[in-house]
């Protein structure tokens, strides 16, 4: 997927048309070469001239090969972007590294600052190598919000956690990490996510805090992404009353001028691209794409990413050009930097990916990551060979991506039991099963929570919340490993041993195991304020 940028053009060279192309990146889903998707995209690309796409799964040699050919009859060649939060493997599982999330960078940090940012430097070499060798040149991460509200139901465990400074070394030694390698690194969700206890694919939330609020801890991890290089910020479709002249609480950052231009440029002096978050996002959906295209562009937003209409949107763009409605300097001053991006991207010779040495990467964060109740006790084989182990999955993972049972003796991985609470009629059904096999037994409760778009929640659903304190309640003695946001320990009553490994990737269940089979230490420390 990798472009030459030997005949990029300025902005003020191309047409209305041309230039409003330049400014939208459109999204490719589970592209794997379907003969019919070809020819719509090709044709697409050529008559709107896309300026990027971002790719969410399919095949890597398809989409490479698909790049190649819009590439061709494109006036510039197309910046190629992904959501790579956890690694290749995020998109292309199989395919590429799935490392922890950054929250594990966040315990690894506290527990050990020069440690940990040694390590969130060289997970972003790592990702940077693997996009790199896959043709990709832009990661939207990472993620520069605070995970400082218990009930935010989109940020938890993307986030490095909730204190300011562990916060920033991370996102900065990520940001260099990943632009060592040519990847071009995106703080986000300006100004800050980390507040609100709503998703933003969903609806549009209400952040209350003061500019001085923000500055002192939302912000923080923001300045040091800006400061390590970060060639992009992403904007979040969240409101900021406060950080309105006229106290606005229905005008998200995305369509704010005070935040983008005067805040974002004027006081932190950033002059990179300024992306959107996704326009085709539920916080946005009152407003007609190209409005919505037009508003962001207007108040400093250069890339205008994945909108739900994206011929309709380059239409509408070239009208308001071409009709004065939009001002063709603020237009160019946008195209001209996406296209200096691209200069950068293109520069930068291909890299091979170190496969192996990845994997050992990831096992190495989860292991600085694992974290352990200060009263827990090691485990040993016979304790976690001998228990009564019960898997609960609570939204957005499949059980094949347990990988658990492999690092146990057949015996115990015969008796794993896994509820699937997606279906909460069915776990509920199991209950009953459940209390038996864990009644007066030695349990291992394993817990999977990931955080994804559109889940509407940060802790346990109802069905899985009554399957864990089912199982732990009929224990004699119990293990509870969180795969997960840590704070959900605050919805249960503690149990003999508590581990946190943040995430759902095999490197961090092979830590969590390790650990209660008394195989390794556990000395991360949790990167969020848990219960007293």
């Amino acid at each position: 997927m990798t472009s030459s940028g030997d005949r990029l053009p300025s902005g003020a060279s191309l047409e209305s048309g041309a230039l409003a192309g330049q400014l939208v990146c459109v999204a490719l889903r589970d592209y794997a070469g379907q003969p019919d998707r070809r020819r719509a995209f090709l044709e697409e690309a050529r008559r709107h001239g896309w300026g990027g796409v971002i790719v969410f799964g399919g095949e890597p040699a398809a989409v490479a090969d698909l790049v190649a050919a819009a590439d061709e009859h494109l006036p510039a060649p197309l910046l190629v972007t992904g959501d790579f939060e956890r690694g290749f493997g995020q998109q292309f599982p199989g395919r590429g590294t799935s490392f922890p999330p950054l929250m594990a960078l966040g315990a690894a940090t506290a527990a050990d600052p020069a440690g940990g940012a040694a390590l969130a430097r060289e997970v972003g070499r790592a990702v940077g190598r693997e996009l790199r060798a896959g043709g990709f040149h832009v990661d939207f991460w990472p993620v520069a919000d605070l995970a400082d509200e218990p009930a935010n139901p989109i940020v938890g465990t993307r986030a490095a956690g909730d204190d300011p400074a562990v916060a920033a070394a991370v996102v900065a030694a990520v940001v260099e990490g990943l632009q060592e390698t040519g990847v071009a690194a995106t703080v986000k969700h300006w100004p800050g996510h980390g507040r609100t206890t709503l998703d933003s694919h969903e609806v549009l939330p209400v952040v209350e805090a003061t500019r001085a609020e923000l500055e002192r801890a939302d912000w923080v991890p923001f300045r040091a992404g800006l400061a390590a290089g970060a060639r992009i910020v992403m904007t979040a479709h969240v409101t900021f009353p406060a950080l309105e002249p006229d106290g606005a609480r229905d005008r998200p950052a995305t369509f704010s001028r005070t935040i983008d231009t005067e805040i974002l440029r004027g006081d932190l002096g950033f002059d990179g691209v300024v992306s959107s978050d996704a326009l085709m996002m539920g916080a946005l959906s009152g407003e007609p794409p190209a409005a919505a295209a037009m508003r962001a562009l207007s108040a400093g937003v250069d890339w205008l990413l994945y909108p739900p209409d994206p011929p309709g949107v380059v239409a509408g763009l070239a009208a308001a050009l071409v009709e004065g409605r939009i001002d063709r300097v603020r237009a160019e001053e946008a195209a001209g930097r996406v296209l200096e991006l691209k200069r950068w991207a293109f520069s930068r010779p291909p890299l091979e990916p170190d496969g192996m040495g990845a994997r050992a990467l990831a096992d190495a964060v989860a292991a600085a990551a694992l974290t352990a109740d200060p009263a827990s006790p090691p485990g040993d084989p016979a304790w976690s060979d001998g228990a009564q182990w019960v898997v609960v999955l609570d939204g957005a993972i499949e059980p094949r991506e347990v990988v658990l049972a492999e690092g146990l003796s057949p015996e115990a991985a015969g008796r794993l039991l896994v509820i699937d609470a997606a279906d909460p009629a069915a776990a509920t059904a199991r209950l009953a099963e459940v209390q038996e096999r864990c009644d007066e037994s030695r349990v291992a409760c394993a817990v999977f929570n990931p955080v994804r778009a559109w889940k509407g929640r940060a802790g346990l659903s109802p069905a899985a919340l009554e399957v864990v304190r089912s199982a732990l309640g009929a224990a004699a003695e119990s293990a509870l490993l969180l795969f997960s946001n840590p704070r959900i320990i605050n919805e249960l009553d503690t149990p003999s041993r508590v581990v946190w490994a943040y995430g759902e990737d095999p490197a961090s269940q092979r830590a969590a195991l390790a650990f209660l089979r008394g195989e390794r230490a556990a000395n991360g420390r949790p990167p969020v304020r848990l219960r007293a």
